[in-house]
């Protein structure tokens, strides 16, 4: 028996009659906490670059996945088989510059969806649970395709000093409505400017809070007293050093 197949067994096991309490009370409804928070593992894990820590994130989020699958046969009817059958006619149909014997294809990756799945905005299906910064990022990317967006990187620069400047008349007005959708414009450009750069807005993002948090850990263990005592020009003096040793 293959690996996979000793695992599907033992979520099997888990389920059946003799098994453990909790996951035979599982419905598919109880499973989008877990594999958000095994995808976010995952994610984690390849940020840090440890293949060890990957290795052992992508066990679990497999085995959420099998639960998952499992879960929804006992649900909706529909098995593991089932599945990868579906997963694999479109995954076929999608590469038509594989698998066809065509030579002019003329149809993208976002077109075949749009077809197969009978969309009528190419903005359509993009999935709403996203984090805000990624899903401003994949919805220009969808536009995009059609010729709506900017010529570079420094046409969307230019964009956000203008957001910039639209934001500083709203904080003037006052309005709180008005701010939080200059805001949101603001945000949308520099999300534009990751994608114009091929860098992920939502991992830079990631990425940047991480580096925060460890500066300023290292500043609380550096101190060895309460930061609140300190000025700002000497929490500034002791951010510096942060930045130095936390890289």
């Amino acid at each position: 028996m293959s690996p996979i197949n000793k695992l599907q067994q033992l979520v099997e096991t888990l389920r059946g009659p003799q098994g453990c309490p909790w996951d035979k009370k599982q419905k598919t409804n109880d499973m989008p906490t877990p594999l958000l928070e095994e995808c976010q593992e995952v994610i984690e894990a390849i940020h840090e670059q440890d293949p060890s820590l990957l290795r052992e994130e992508l066990g679990d989020l497999l085995f959420v996945i099998l639960l998952t699958c499992d879960t929804a046969h006992k649900d909706f009817g529909f098995s593991i088989d089932d599945i990868c059958t579906d997963i694999h006619q479109k995954m076929v149909h999608r590469h038509p510059h594989v698998f066809s014997s065509q030579k002019d294809i003329k149809f993208t990756w976002e077109e075949l969806k749009q077809k197969e799945k009978k969309r009528e905005s190419i903005l359509d299906g993009i999935p709403k649970t996203l984090p805000a910064l990624a899903y401003a990022q994949k919805q220009a990317k969808r536009v995009a395709k059609v010729g709506f967006d900017w010529p570079n990187a420094e046409a969307v620069f230019e964009k956000i000093h203008e957001e910039i400047q639209e934001l500083r008349e709203a904080i003037i007005s006052q309005k709180k409505t008005d701010i939080e959708h200059e805001l949101g414009d603001l945000l949308m450009a520099c999300a534009n400017l990751g994608r114009k750069l091929n860098v992920s807005s939502e991992f830079a993002l990631q990425k940047a809070t991480k580096r925060f948090q460890h500066r300023f850990q290292w500043m609380e263990q550096y101190h060895k007293g309460e930061l609140s005592s300190l000025t700002p020009q000497e929490l500034e003096v002791l951010w510096t050093k942060a930045k130095l040793h936390r890289k």
